[in-house]
């Protein structure tokens, strides 16, 4: 009854749709129509009531059946669509009973169909613009998280739960989904989070250089099949031929995007709160040669300058273990200092010659204590909110009958099924748009409605906002 439905089914010239509206006043402490002596709304004949239930109990009952598709969409609606829902949402204490669900579900993101990994990724990016839950996330320690296979995690925060399957997300999507809409939304959560980065697990840390490191390599990629492609090439790419649409002018520019908005994720979690992220200092010093190569490059070269005077200050008294040919910090197992280092525990294993990952983490807490982040380059906070398109029923009429297709129980006559998308995600089922009518008298559609193709190149996108 909420869906978005398209215009051309409702009654009337208007598309509002009074359910949807509904749903958006509805929450605590209404006053019901009829103990108010007013006419109750029926939201059949056009009217729009809200329903006065517990906000409080419909939050956890959303929260119980994460993250099956149905409360995803339900949760999309009441964030996006009723503000009391979503000042709920993000005033709790324990934001941990919604993303986690959410994190779980989109970690095997290859095992999700696309609208679905869609859907996890808006309702992390609409929560991801509130600094407030953030900071709760970040002081929310896991003692263990048993069902992310790909480290053994141990009193890790929410925040940097986060950040680590996000970026997971981006490199799964690099190398196997190549969908430029999950890559967006991704980075976009990762930047609204930036600011707020408190105590970064260090594979959190490491993860954040990683991915930098990665849409680098992607990014030089692309640069170099491009001067190596002929002129002729370089028109058929930029014409979207498939063969290679992947060295396309529309391709280096997005992936120029996406590494700039990485960098700048790191740039704002080293200017704003360095001194509580000792572990992402430690994977800057221990990975700087992924930023050399950046250093002169017209479209990053300002924010590589930052990132280099953070490491020449912390990687002052530091240099690399034998066969590395770059200053500051090897690797994470050992580490030699000059003499002279700093004073204290680094002190310490400066006079030994040798440094181990708690003397770094050491030194780094003593080199903040004369850091000074006025000596960077302003990086405004790069800030995404979401925003829906004009149409969203193109995206929403096919995924949601979809949902009811599969749930009902019921043998659909595939011949019939115009609005959606077989379970391939690819061509949809017989129709036209036209009004056809069948033996029994039902029309298969109304006129002038147009039939939805593939469900994954319609999806809304983020549009970025503050900068």
């Amino acid at each position: 009854l909420t869906q978005h439905l398209p215009p051309a089914l409702f009654p009337s010239a208007s598309p509002s749709n009074a359910f949807l509206a509904g749903l958006s006043i509805a929450g605590d402490h209404r006053v019901s129509g009829a103990a108010s002596g007013s006419v109750v709304a029926d939201p059949e004949r056009g009217e729009a009531g809200g329903a006065d239930f517990s906000v409080r109990q419909l939050h956890d009952a959303i929260c119980s059946q994460l993250p099956s598709e149905t409360s995803v969409v339900l949760l999309y609606l009441l964030l996006h669509g009723n503000r009391g829902f979503l000042d709920h949402a993000l005033s709790r204490s324990d934001p941990d009973a919604l993303l986690i669900p959410l994190l779980r579900a989109v970690s095997p993101a290859e095992q999700l169909r696309t609208s679905q990994v869609y859907m996890i990724l808006i309702v992390i990016l609409m929560l991801s613009q509130d600094q407030g839950l953030i900071a709760t996330a970040h002081k929310l320690v896991l003692p263990s998280v048993p069902w992310f296979k790909d480290r053994i995690l141990h009193q890790v925060s929410l925040g940097s739960l986060l950040v680590i399957v996000l970026v997971r997300t981006v490199q799964l999507n690099l190398t196997r989904l190549h969908d430029n809409y999950v890559q967006t939304n991704c980075l976009a959560a990762l930047a609204n989070m930036a600011p707020g980065f408190r105590g970064l697990h260090p594979h959190a840390a490491r993860s954040l250089v990683s991915l930098c490191d990665v849409l680098a390599r992607r990014y030089a990629k692309i640069e170099a099949r491009r001067a190596r492609a002929t002129a002729e090439e370089l028109r058929e790419a930029n014409a979207a031929t498939e063969s290679l649409a992947d060295i396309s002018e529309d391709a280096l520019c997005a992936h120029a995007d996406f590494l700039r908005t990485a960098l700048e994720v790191l740039n704002v979690a080293l200017a704003g709160a360095l001194p509580s992220n000792p572990h992402l200092v430690y994977a800057v010093l221990e990975r700087q040669q992924i930023f050399e190569p950046l250093r002169q490059h017209a479209l990053f070269w300002d924010l590589i300058d930052n990132i280099f005077l953070v490491v020449d200050h912390f990687g002052a008294g530091l240099h690399g273990h034998a066969g590395h040919g770059t200053d500051g910090v090897a690797g994470p197992a050992g580490m030699r200092a000059v003499a002279g280092g700093s004073g204290g525990a680094a002190g310490t294993a400066a006079e030994q010659g040798v440094w181990s990952v708690d003397n770094v983490l050491a030194h780094i807490r003593d080199a903040s204590r004369t850091w000074r982040p006025s000596d960077l380059r302003n990086v405004p906070d790069p800030h995404f909110s979401y925003e829906e398109e004009e149409a969203p029923e193109l995206f929403f009429t096919p995924y949601i009958w979809l949902i009811v297709r599969e749930a009902s129980g019921l043998s659909w006559e595939g011949a019939r099924v115009v609005l959606v998308a077989d379970d391939a995600g690819g061509e949809t089922a017989a129709g036209s748009g036209e009004s056809e009518v069948y033996d029994d008298g039902l029309p298969v559609l109304l006129a002038g409605v147009d039939v939805v193709g593939d469900v994954e190149e319609t999806a809304v996108t983020p549009t970025r906002g503050g900068v």
